[in-house]
């Protein structure tokens, strides 16, 4: 699995955004607040600064599971149960 730098530099996140993602997920850890699979694809479409329409379901399971690959993250099990049935070799 590729670390999660490489996938997020492949679908274009800047430092800046990659840490905006990172704060992200450590406030989530903190407040136990996990989001669902849309509100997950809301938030890196809202970091990246697009509509969420252009940011594919597939993509955002991607990028979970190269954070999960790391391990930094523990709270990213919990958010990736909701993306179980998202096939990523699919872009819809």
């Amino acid at each position: 699995m590729l670390s999660r730098y490489y996938e997020l530099l492949s679908h274009g996140f800047t430092e800046q955004e990659v840490n905006e993602l990172d704060r992200f997920f450590m406030w989530v850890y903190g407040t136990k607040n996990h989001p669902t699979k849309e509100e997950m694809r809301k938030k890196m479409a809202d970091i990246k600064n697009m509509e969420i329409e252009e940011l594919h379901l597939a993509s955002v399971k991607k990028i979970l599971l190269a954070y999960q690959a790391d391990g930094v993250f523990p709270v990213i099990d919990i958010i990736l149960g909701d993306f179980q049935n998202v096939d990523v070799n699919i872009e819809k």
